[in-house]
């Protein structure tokens, strides 16, 4: 009897064996993905079922079971972000080719940095795996491109259930497509033009800067062309470029360089951005959390050539927001305190933060409709930050110029400002047989003031007058601040009277300011400057000095006009 049951039991299993198809020893996905009839290119996201495998020890038959007893649940985004993990991924992919041919699709994942991609399937009754990743040369590759692929063959009017395992030592995604031959070729081809412009911009942009560093020696030239230097290595690593064109048989060197030129990459971002805000000044205690974030990004950059790639990419991934808060809240805080500039470099900065979160959000599911773009998003965000930095750069130029020629008091021009500006006036008047008139003013018993009240209320008076001045004169003239409590004003294209007039007005609104219950008065000195004199910018200067000096000793509270003795 116990004969007849094992006999019993063997033909069974005999039986079942013969009667199964091949294919069928996979067990199918939930949800099969219909190829397209136009063969263009599908999200497979929705399609495929997960299952993760924490000890990354399970076989393949191990996975075929626990797939039979219903484990796999199916994914509901279409580009999977696990992050960083020491576990295996599974994917359980069935396609379906309800046709009456052979359709020859190919498999892509958009994701390069998989160490370790494996794919088993059904062939001549066996299961066969294949395999890719960035931890193996890039001539491995079944398809020589960036992004890891597989040619899959589906028999006509049938389903064909395939399983990949995913297993790398950094952050993980899985964002599977798949394409025709010509709709892969189509975008590798769109793909191609769309690098080539970015990296092409980037390269242009660093040469550009150099030669203007060479040029003004202004070290945040310096500093910014290294950071689009460093992120341009860390993105062509990030999109799989490294491994494909620069060091395509060298997959260790190729993985590490992406931490190395990550890690220089915020090293640059945060040195650019305390140079450029002038951190150490406005922000000393940000400056000193800048100081520490740098040292952790060099050590991460230096600890990848020996460390393990998993512990050295956790800290870069807990280092990276911090960092980019902290510049983003300097950024903030430098356009408060009114720095031009910094107005440009909260924009880029900005820029390259939302294309990172829309990335994200695609990545999550919640905008899908521009899942398409997804892999460009994050170029597009550095292309425009890297522009709008260098526009940046261009106006920290002009501010510095402007706060080199600015007395940081008054806010009017300085004596540097006034020496130039009175050379061109007379350079000017002589092209062009004109006249212009030059006018220096005093504040009266200055002196005796500052001495009795401190210097404080004296800067309150200074600054009065200088309001007065510049509310006062036309906006054709240039009002400067020429030293201690003296101003020179040059007045172009204007006459003698015309000067007189201007003078006149400035000495009486300013003896109607009180500062603090006391009044203020002026002397002023007036010269004009005539084609016909023949004189250069200093006779004039001692011209108008002479008429200030006529008018304090005519008794203050005057003006006087060179060559003419008129009191008024």
């Amino acid at each position: 009897m116990k004969l007849v049951f094992r006999i019993l039991i063997l033909l069974g299993v005999f039986l079942v064996a013969v009667s199964v198809r091949a294919d069928s020893l996979l067990p199918q996905a939930s949800i099969p993905l219909v190829i397209n009839k136009h063969l263009d290119v599908q999200k497979v996201g929705m399609h495929m079922d997960l299952l993760e495998d924490l000890g990354a020890t399970h076989s393949i038959y191990d996975i075929m079971q626990l797939a039979q007893e219903g484990e796999f649940e199916t994914s509901q985004q279409y580009e999977v972000s696990i992050g960083t993990t020491s576990s295996a991924w599974w994917v359980q992919l069935t396609l379906e080719n309800n046709t009456a041919d052979d359709k020859r699709v190919i498999l892509k994942e958009a994701y390069s940095l998989v160490d370790d991609l494996q794919l088993w399937e059904v062939k001549d009754e066996q299961l066969v795996m294949r395999q890719s990743g960035d931890m193996y040369p890039f001539s491995t590759r079944e398809i020589k491109v960036n992004a890891l692929s597989f040619i899959l063959d589906i028999p006509a009017d049938t389903q064909k259930t395939f399983f990949l395992r995913y297993q790398t030592n950094g952050a993980l995604s899985i964002n599977l497509n798949l394409n025709s031959e010509l709709s892969l070729t189509e975008n590798l081809g769109l793909q191609m033009i769309l690098q080539g412009l970015f990296y092409g911009a980037l390269i242009a942009l660093a040469f550009y800067n150099l030669f203007i560093f060479a040029v003004v020696k202004d070290f945040s030239y310096l500093l910014y062309v290294l950071y689009l230097l460093s992120l341009g290595l860390f993105l062509s690593g990030f999109n799989g470029l490294t491994a494909q064109y620069l060091l395509p048989e060298s997959p260790w060197w190729s993985n590490h360089s992406l931490l190395i030129s990550w890690g220089v990459t915020l090293t640059m971002a945060l040195s650019f951005s305390k140079h450029f805000l002038n951190m150490s000044l406005y922000s000393p205690i940000l400056n000193r959390i800048a100081n520490v974030f740098i040292v952790l990004a060099l050590g991460c950059s230096i600890a990848a050539l020996f460390l393990p790639y998993g512990a050295v990419i956790k800290v870069l991934f807990l280092l990276a927001p911090p960092s980019y808060i902290l510049i983003l809240v300097v950024g903030i805080r430098g356009m408060k305190r009114g720095y031009a500039p910094a107005k440009y470099f909260l924009i880029a900065w900005s820029s390259l933060m939302i294309a990172a979160i829309t990335s994200t959000l695609i990545s999550a599911g919640i905008i899908d409709q521009l899942a398409t773009l997804s892999p460009y998003i994050i170029q597009w965000g550095a292309a425009i930050e890297a522009v709008l930095l260098s526009i940046a750069l261009a106006s920290r130029i002009r501010s510095l110029e402007q706060d080199a020629l600015t007395d940081s008091l008054t806010k009017l021009y300085n004596r540097r400002f006034f020496d130039r500006q009175l050379a061109n006036a007379v350079a000017v008047a002589k092209r062009q047989d004109s006249s212009f008139a030059l006018m220096l003013l005093d504040i009266d018993h200055f002196k005796d003031y500052n001495d009795k009240y401190g210097h404080d209320k004296g800067d309150l008076v200074l600054q009065a007058v200088a309001e007065n001045l510049l509310h006062t004169a036309r906006r054709t003239d240039f009002v400067c601040r020429y030293g201690g409590e003296e101003f020179a004003v040059i007045l172009p294209d204007t006459t003698i009277q015309g000067a007189w007039e201007i003078a006149e007005r400035v000495r009486k609104t300013t003896e109607e300011l009180t500062i603090e219950g006391h009044s203020i008065t002026l002397s002023v000195g007036i010269a004009t400057y005539d084609s016909e004199f023949g004189v250069d910018g200093r006779e004039l200067f001692k011209w108008a000095d002479s008429s200030l000096y006529s008018a304090k000793e005519g008794g203050r509270n005057c003006v006087r006009v060179y060559g003419e003795v008129v009191a008024y």
